[in-house]
């Protein structure tokens, strides 16, 4: 039996595409909100969702742009967050620093 032989109605109604119901099929602005919430729901909940990976990444050099109001070029701030240095990683920084001069260390090497 072929394809072309079933007893299948057409595809024409494009209203089957959609799953939403009507009165969303034609709202402006939905990708975008679409959009927003993932966004928002992968910062909040920590998770990745692959539909994220279908729109295109942020323009960083644009941005720089958009923020020239501020003291220090906008790729600073991300650098001066990145080296951050907290009360915690301080503390195993300063048992690092001290770890070679414990007897016990020197020994196991």
């Amino acid at each position: 039996m072929k394809g072309e032989d079933l007893n299948v109605p057409s595809r024409s109604n494009t209203n089957l595409d959609d799953p939403r119901p009507a009165i969303y099929q034609q709202m402006e602005g939905y990708n975008s909100f679409v959009r927003n919430h993932v966004t928002n729901y992968c910062f909040v909940s920590g998770k990745d969702l692959a539909i994220r990976y279908t729109w295109d990444q942020a323009d960083i050099q644009e941005a720089v742009k958009d923020h020239d109001y501020l003291k220090l070029p906008y790729t600073e701030y991300w650098v001066d967050d990145a080296n951050k240095v907290n009360y915690l990683s301080d503390k195993n920084i300063f048992i690092l620093l001290t770890q070679s001069q414990q007897r016990l260390f020197l020994s196991s090497r």
